[in-house]
């Protein structure tokens, strides 16, 4: 985990990765010791937009969106 960010009243967990791997050790090791807090993780990297249940994946492009992007997400 490189980041953590605040949302209103939510931590969210952010992770950069800048090479064609992009397993989330970090995040899931986040997700399991505070399992019931973690609304949302959300990792930057070359990959396209998607949510996979609670993990965001923004590509490098839309960085300038994330803000946007966590707040559809988190109401999704």
């Amino acid at each position: 985990m490189d980041f953590v960010i605040q949302l209103d009243n939510d931590i969210i967990p952010v992770e950069v990765k800048s090479e064609d791997n992009i397993e989330s050790t970090s995040l899931k090791k986040y997700k399991e010791k505070y399992k019931d807090r973690v609304k949302l993780r959300v990792r930057f990297s070359m990959q396209n937009l998607r949510l996979d249940d609670d993990l965001l994946n923004i590509p490098f492009f839309m960085a300038d969106h994330a803000k946007k992007l966590i707040k559809i997400a988190m109401n999704s």
